[in-house]
């Protein structure tokens, strides 16, 4: 019961995602976390034991962790993206040391046995110390929502577990309730609208036809696997880490100007770098105060909205730059044309979609300024 109560981290993960603005609130979504609702009911008073007060209160204590652990992943993902993982859960394994003082204060009830001391780091570090190295390390990658799935398999094993190794009855109504939580976690944590495309033998060759005009329709066009990912409407790549939980290092962010011949020069760099201007201007062929940036009337012809911009455009003349630390970057995420939604994307096939593209190193990154940009 106590596995499958823990299962509830998502639901608490999304609730707490939509009160500061970084999830929506679907139907779908409200839905399931009713459903999960429904199976903590089921489990707690038609489960094997009593529904009592001392039995309410144990519920309502992991429900409680259930919450801090939800918040938790969420503030992982917002403030140590750019942490090491295993720094991050050493530092939170240190952080519960500082309890130990507090032993003298309730000792327990006599010293623990060869098998219970063997048992302590036999369980702390495969299972936890190593488990939040690699937790840490998915929420960096992939964000928490991602990350905390790995609850669903708790209420499986830990029922396992208990019915193979300790004789605990598995009832009918334990089985309904963990199916409803489980049920519920999948509605929640699975976005909407999220499209996976991928190479087939019917996609179309060559070029994208008239129609697909927009971004995400040439990836669709061109049989590109990607990833979309609906979000409120957002404008810089630090608010699009916030609503996704993913680090500032896997975004890439495109600006996009215009050149004296009008044509549309756009700069792909990483998100947490800015634009170094000069090499820019070379790569493009052009004088650095020839780059003004591009007019909103000019992206709409390309449907595409500011803050928003993808490198992948329908502007065949466009002249596409990305800096040189994109080419092995693995998996990014870039605009999708429009404001309320980001492209998941291997680098080097959004790369690879624009034959004429430039590599340069045109991305400056933390205090680390060039001559250049220090004479100006």
């Amino acid at each position: 019961m106590a596995a499958t109560l823990n299962a509830t981290t998502p639901l608490f993960a999304l609730l707490i995602g939509a009160s500061r603005g970084q999830e929506r609130l679907t139907a779908r979504r409200v839905g399931g976390v009713l459903v999960g609702v429904g199976g903590v009911t089921v489990l707690v008073g038609l489960g094997p034991v009593r529904p009592d007060p001392p039995l309410l209160l144990a519920v309502t204590a992991s429900l409680l962790a259930a919450l801090c652990l939800g918040l938790g992943g969420v503030y992982a993902a917002r403030h140590f993206a750019t942490v090491p993982p295993t720094a991050v859960a050493a530092g939170q394994q240190l952080a519960a040391a500082l309890l130990l003082p507090l032993l003298p204060f309730a000792p327990p009830p006599e010293l623990p046995g060869a098998r219970s001391t063997w048992a302590g780091p036999g369980a702390a570090l495969p299972c936890t110390a190593l488990g939040f190295a690699l937790f840490y390390r998915i929420v960096a990658a992939h964000g928490p929502a991602t990350a905390l799935t790995v609850t669903f398999l708790v209420p499986v094993f830990g029922v396992l577990w208990g019915a193979l190794l300790l004789d605990e009855p598995l009832t009918p109504s334990m089985l309904i309730g963990l199916a409803a939580v489980l049920a519920s976690v999948v509605l929640v944590t699975r976005r909407p609208g999220a499209t996976v495309t991928g190479m087939t033998s019917d996609a179309p060759e060559g070029p994208p036809t008239v129609d697909a005009s927009n971004p995400v329709a040439i990836l669709t066009a061109r049989g590109v696997p990607f990833r979309l990912h609906p979000h409120p409407a957002l404008d810089t790549p630090q608010e699009v880490c916030a609503a996704l939980g993913i680090p500032l290092e896997r975004t890439v962010k495109t600006l996009a100007f215009t050149a004296p011949d009008d044509r549309l020069v756009l700069a792909a760099l990483p998100g947490h770098a800015r634009l170094r201007y000069g090499p820019l201007a070379r790569a493009a062929g052009v004088r650095r105060t020839d780059l003004t940036p591009a007019p909103a009337e000019r992206l709409e012809k390309l449907d595409m909205q500011p803050g928003g911009i993808c490198p992948v455009c329908a502007d065949e003349s466009a002249v596409v730059v990305f800096d040189e630390r994109l080419t092995d970057a693995g998996r990014i995420y870039c605009g999708s044309g429009r404001r309320d939604s980001s492209v998941e994307i291997e680098a080097s096939e959004l790369i690879a979609l624009i034959p004429a593209a430039k590599i340069a190193a045109i991305a400056a990154f933390a205090d680390a300024r060039t001559k250049e940009e220090r004479g100006a």
